[in-house]
Protein backbone atom coordinates (compact mmCIF):
# COMPACT_ATOMS: atom_id res chain seq x y z
CA UNK A 1 0.00 0.00 0.00
CA UNK A 2 1.55 3.00 -0.95
CA UNK A 3 -0.66 5.78 0.38
CA UNK A 4 -3.13 4.95 3.30
CA UNK A 5 -3.89 2.97 6.06
CA UNK A 6 -2.20 -0.32 7.69
CA UNK A 7 -3.57 -2.34 10.53
CA UNK A 8 -1.52 -4.42 12.89
CA UNK A 9 -3.10 -6.93 15.55
CA UNK A 10 -2.81 -10.25 17.36
CA UNK A 11 -5.77 -12.25 17.89
CA UNK A 12 -6.06 -14.83 20.97
CA UNK A 13 -9.00 -17.23 21.35
CA UNK A 14 -10.82 -15.53 18.91
CA UNK A 15 -10.19 -12.18 20.82
CA UNK A 16 -8.36 -9.07 19.61
CA UNK A 17 -5.71 -8.18 22.29
CA UNK A 18 -3.15 -6.15 20.40
CA UNK A 19 -3.85 -3.77 18.00
CA UNK A 20 -2.23 -0.16 15.68
CA UNK A 21 -3.02 1.51 12.95
CA UNK A 22 0.09 3.50 10.17
CA UNK A 23 -0.25 6.01 8.56
CA UNK A 24 1.85 5.63 4.77
CA UNK A 25 3.92 8.78 3.05
CA UNK A 26 1.17 10.82 5.52
CA UNK A 27 1.88 14.51 4.86
CA UNK A 28 -0.35 15.95 8.10
CA UNK A 29 -2.34 15.33 11.08
CA UNK A 30 -4.64 16.71 12.81
CA UNK A 31 -4.21 15.94 16.65
CA UNK A 32 -7.66 17.03 18.14
CA UNK A 33 -6.68 16.56 21.63
CA UNK A 34 -3.88 19.68 21.46
CA UNK A 35 -6.10 21.42 18.59
CA UNK A 36 -3.12 21.25 16.73
CA UNK A 37 -1.86 19.81 12.70
CA UNK A 38 1.31 17.86 12.95
CA UNK A 39 3.06 17.80 9.71
CA UNK A 40 5.35 15.34 8.47
CA UNK A 41 8.69 15.62 6.38
CA UNK A 42 8.23 13.29 3.20
CA UNK A 43 8.50 9.68 3.07
CA UNK A 44 7.18 9.67 7.02
CA UNK A 45 5.31 7.28 8.55
CA UNK A 46 3.40 7.44 11.59
CA UNK A 47 1.85 4.32 14.27
CA UNK A 48 -1.21 5.75 16.25
CA UNK A 49 -4.11 4.49 18.11
CA UNK A 50 -2.23 1.67 19.83
CA UNK A 51 -3.93 -0.68 21.98
CA UNK A 52 -3.34 -3.76 24.68
CA UNK A 53 -6.09 -5.35 26.35
CA UNK A 54 -5.32 -4.86 29.78
CA UNK A 55 -5.66 -8.89 30.51
CA UNK A 56 -2.54 -9.54 27.89
CA UNK A 57 -0.50 -6.25 29.36
CA UNK A 58 2.96 -7.12 30.53
CA UNK A 59 3.87 -10.09 27.42
CA UNK A 60 5.55 -7.94 25.51
CA UNK A 61 3.19 -7.93 22.40
CA UNK A 62 3.27 -4.42 22.51
CA UNK A 63 6.78 -4.13 22.14
CA UNK A 64 6.73 -6.80 19.15
CA UNK A 65 4.00 -4.81 17.58
CA UNK A 66 5.69 -1.68 17.33
CA UNK A 67 9.03 -3.13 16.72
CA UNK A 68 7.14 -5.35 13.70
CA UNK A 69 5.30 -2.30 12.19
CA UNK A 70 8.32 0.09 12.67
CA UNK A 71 9.85 -2.69 10.18
CA UNK A 72 7.85 -3.11 7.88
CA UNK A 73 7.42 0.47 7.25
CA UNK A 74 10.56 0.71 6.65
CA UNK A 75 11.47 -2.05 4.67
CA UNK A 76 8.66 -2.88 2.59
CA UNK A 77 7.04 1.09 2.48
CA UNK A 78 10.41 3.24 1.94
CA UNK A 79 9.25 5.00 5.06
CA UNK A 80 12.22 7.37 6.09
CA UNK A 81 10.95 8.26 9.36
CA UNK A 82 8.59 6.52 11.35
CA UNK A 83 6.53 8.57 14.27
CA UNK A 84 4.76 7.42 17.13
CA UNK A 85 2.53 9.67 18.88
CA UNK A 86 1.86 9.26 23.06
CA UNK A 87 1.00 11.47 25.19
CA UNK A 88 3.82 12.15 27.76
CA UNK A 89 2.03 10.62 30.91
CA UNK A 90 1.39 7.40 29.66
CA UNK A 91 4.83 6.15 30.86
CA UNK A 92 4.53 2.29 29.52
CA UNK A 93 4.36 3.62 25.75
CA UNK A 94 6.62 5.87 26.51
CA UNK A 95 9.50 3.73 27.56
CA UNK A 96 8.68 1.06 24.88
CA UNK A 97 9.08 2.78 21.95
CA UNK A 98 12.57 4.56 23.80
CA UNK A 99 13.76 1.02 23.79
CA UNK A 100 12.90 0.65 19.85
CA UNK A 101 15.01 3.33 19.21
CA UNK A 102 12.70 6.15 18.84
CA UNK A 103 13.42 9.25 19.64
CA UNK A 104 11.39 12.05 21.60
CA UNK A 105 11.87 15.04 19.25
CA UNK A 106 8.54 16.63 19.83
CA UNK A 107 5.72 17.98 22.23
CA UNK A 108 2.74 19.37 21.35
CA UNK A 109 1.08 21.67 23.91
CA UNK A 110 -2.75 22.96 24.13
CA UNK A 111 -3.87 24.73 27.38
CA UNK A 112 -7.15 26.79 28.21
CA UNK A 113 -7.21 28.90 31.23
CA UNK A 114 -9.71 31.83 31.87
CA UNK A 115 -10.76 32.10 28.39
CA UNK A 116 -7.40 32.36 26.84
CA UNK A 117 -5.95 29.27 24.78
CA UNK A 118 -2.36 28.50 24.19
CA UNK A 119 -0.88 26.18 21.13
CA UNK A 120 2.55 25.25 21.17
CA UNK A 121 5.01 22.88 19.05
CA UNK A 122 8.90 22.54 21.18
CA UNK A 123 11.10 20.91 19.20
CA UNK A 124 13.80 19.46 21.27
Amino acid sequence: MENGLKHYGYVENGILITSAWATIHQKKAHLGDVKQDFLFPPKSCAIFEAYTHPNARRRGLYKACMSKMAEDLINLNGAQQVYGFVTPDNIGPVKVLSSLGFKHTRTLVYDRAFGKEEKRQDVL
